[in-house]
């Protein structure tokens, strides 16, 4: 820049001489010729710095701007550390961020609070027949009237359906133990829609009376929440099922929530 304000200086003090008379009017106009491109140039570079000038101006102002951020940045990264310091204060026992943390998850919650904690939320039941004949069974549905358990009150013993409490992955198992000389065909229904079924039977023999047999049936559904799954009997000609419950085993009913969605 330094050189292009010589060379403006020269070339005013030429254009001064030319105005004086004190060259030949050839040379006058050979110089002016010359020196026309050198003032073209001049004036593009006056415009582009210029416009640098703007934009340093500009590059200057975000500069103040980002250490500005930068200092709030700072000041809020030292109170964070300042309250995790008073944190780590409030345990002077327990560094909960280097110790054992299953300690400290003992300590502060005792077992019956997580068992508490682990049920409040679990979904599962399990029932099964305890009595022969037509009052094990309403319609073709089978009614599991005695529950060994039913977190998340999801089973019904009054009609024998299970109405899922939250929409999820559901697993179920239903064991179908048959008297002697009997043969008996289950169906799993979710919403009324055949999911799958099994059959059970029991040989008929001279020498034993008490035979029993039995068929167990397994699934995994989604089931979203209100919707319902039971067991019904699946016999062509509309013949109850002699079901049992007895020494050799029992008939069940069994669902449990395995995963959210």
């Amino acid at each position: 820049m330094y050189c292009y304000t010589i060379l403006v200086g020269l070339s005013c003090a030429i254009l001064l001489h030319l105005v004086n008379g004190n060259f030949h009017p050839s040379t006058q106009e050979e110089i002016s010729t010359d020196i026309s491109p050198l003032l073209a140039r001049f004036s593009e570079l006056e415009a582009t710095n210029v416009e640098t000038q703007k934009q340093l101006l500009q590059l200057q102002k975000e500069i103040l701007i980002l250490r500005r951020e930068n200092d709030l940045k700072s000041s809020e990264l030292v109170k964070i550390n300042q309250h995790l310091q008073l944190m780590t204060q409030s345990y002077p026992g327990h560094r909960f961020l280097t110790e054992d943390i299953c300690h400290y998850v003992n300590e502060k919650c005792t077992t019956k609070i997580r068992e508490d904690r682990q049920t409040a939320h679990a979904i599962a039941f399990s029932a099964y027949i305890d009595h022969l004949g037509g009052n094990n069974h309403n319609g073709n549905t089978l009614l599991y009237n005695k529950v060994l358990g039913n977190y998340g009150t999801g089973y019904d013993t009054n009609t024998g359906i299970f109405t899922a409490p939250e929409t999820g992955i559901y697993g179920f198992l239903w064991v179908t133990q048959v008297h002697h000389g009997s043969w008996c065909s289950t169906r799993i229904l979710r919403n009324g829609f055949i999911l799958s079924m099994t059959s059970s039977y029991a040989k008929a023999t001279s020498t034993s009376l008490t035979e029993s047999g039995s068929g167990t049936g397994f699934l995994i559904t989604y089931l979203g929440q209100g919707d319902t799954v039971s067991v019904e009997m699946n016999n062509p000609n509309n013949t109850p099922c002699n079901i049992v419950s007895n020494d050799k085993g029992l008939s069940t009913f069994s669902g449990w929530k395995i995963a959210r969605i």
